[in-house]
C-alpha cells in the first residue's frame, strides 16, 4: 500500500485537473452564431462591473470552505461565488462558463500569472452577476485553459471567483469569527485595481497584495531568502513557473511575527512561492487574510484603506 500511495496521489491530481478546450470551442460556436458587439467592448475594458441595483448595505453568510464564499448567480445560473480581493476580474470554472453560456469569441489566449504557475486564460464576458440583493451588469471574465479544483470542491463543480471589478463598489468586511461578509456601498468610483498594504513580517517592512483568496501569507522566494526562511539555492529553484497549479513548487514556513494595525501576531502560517515579477518595486507577496484566525478585515476601496480588528477587541 505504501508503494502505491504516490501513484494514487498522482492519478488523483491528474483527475482533478480539467482541460477546458471543449468548453472554449462550445462557447466560440455560440459567439459565431450570435455576435455581441456590446459584450466585445466590455471584454477589452478594465472598468468595474456596473452595479445596477442593491441596498446601501448587506450582510451575507460565508459558506463552508477555505475561502470567503457566498451563493449567487452568473447569467442567472446559481453557483458559489468566491470573493477574492487578490484578483481583478471575475474568473469562472469551465463547467460554470458552459452552464452560464458565457460570451467567449474564439480569440488568442492571454497569459495569466498565478502563485507558482502561469496558465493561458480565455477572455469572455458575462451579462449579469448577482448575490444577495446586488445585481451587476456586463463585465469581463476569464476561464483558465487548465484548472485544478482541489481548493474549491469536487471535480466538475460550477463556481466563480469574484474579484475587485465587483468588490470595489463596497467597503467589504470579512468576519472570519462570525463567518459572514458585510458589504457597504461607498458611493465612490469603482475599478478593477487590487489593493496593496504595508506590513511588518519578522520585523521587516514589506508591501503585500491584500488577498482574501489566500489562507497564508505568501512571500516571494528572494524575500524569503533575505529573511532566512529558505536558502539562496532554494529561492533560485523556486523562481521558475510551472505550467499548472499541481506542479507549482512552494515551501511552507512559519513566520515568527506579523505586525499590522499596531498589533503583532506570532507564529503565522506562510508559504514561499513565486508570484510576481522578480524586479525592484514588485510586491513582496500576498497578505492572505485567512491566515489570522477569527479576525475581522475591512477593505474600503474608496479610501483605499484596510483595517484589521481582532477577536479580543484589539485593533
Amino acid at each position: 500500500m505504501t508503494r502505491l500511495a504516490p501513484l494514487v496521489l498522482a492519478l488523483l491530481a491528474a483527475a482533478c485537473t480539467r482541460n477546458n478546450a471543449e468548453v472554449f470551442e462550445d462557447l466560440a460556436n455560440d459567439a459565431r452564431t450570435d455576435s455581441r458587439p456590446d459584450l466585445d467592448r466590455v471584454m477589452t475594458a478594465s472598468d468595474a462591473a456596473p452595479l445596477l441595483a442593491g441596498p446601501d448595505a448587506l450582510t451575507l453568510p460565508m459558506e463552508r470552505g477555505r475561502f470567503p464564499t457566498v451563493y449567487g448567480s452568473v447569467n442567472g445560473v446559481s453557483m458559489p461565488l468566491i470573493l477574492d480581493t487578490g484578483t481583478s476580474i471575475t474568473v469562472l470554472s469551465g463547467p460554470a462558463a458552459r452552464a452560464a453560456r458565457i460570451y467567449m469569441p474564439d480569440r488568442p489566449p492571454i497569459g495569466v500569472t498565478s502563485p507558482g504557475y502561469d496558465t493561458p486564460h480565455r477572455l469572455g464576458a458575462f451579462e449579469s452577476l448577482s448575490f444577495g440583493d446586488f445585481r451587476f451588469g456586463p463585465s469581463a471574465t476569464s476561464v483558465a485553459a487548465r484548472e485544478r479544483q482541489f481548493a474549491y470542491g469536487i471535480l466538475g463543480l460550477k463556481f466563480a471567483i469574484v474579484g475587485s471589478s465587483v468588490l470595489s463598489h463596497f467597503a467589504v468586511t470579512f468576519d472570519y469569527g462570525r463567518r459572514e461578509v458585510r458589504l457597504k456601498r461607498h458611493g465612490g468610483e469603482a475599478n478593477s485595481s487590487v489593493l496593496l498594504t504595508e506590513v511588518l513580517v519578522n520585523g521587516r517592512p514589506m508591501r503585500l497584495l491584500v488577498d482574501s483568496g489566500a489562507n497564508r501569507i505568501v512571500l516571494e522566494p528572494r524575500v524569503a531568502a533575505q529573511l532566512g526562511l529558505v536558502t539562496d539555492e532554494e529561492a533560485t529553484a523556486m523562481l521558475g513557473k510551472a505550467d499548472r497549479e499541481s506542479r507549482a513548487a512552494g515551501h511552507r514556513v512559519t513566520l515568527d511575527s506579523v505586525t499590522f494595525a499596531g498589533k503583532t501576531l506570532e507564529k503565522i502560517p506562510g508559504l514561499v512561492l513565486h508570484t510576481f515579477e522578480d524586479k525592484p518595486g514588485a510586491p513582496a507577496g500576498l497578505l492572505g487574510l485567512g491566515a489570522f484566525g477569527k479576525s475581522v478585515w475591512t477593505l474600503d476601496y474608496a479610501e483605499p484603506r484596510l483595517r484589521l480588528d481582532f477577536a479580543d477587541g484589539g485593533e
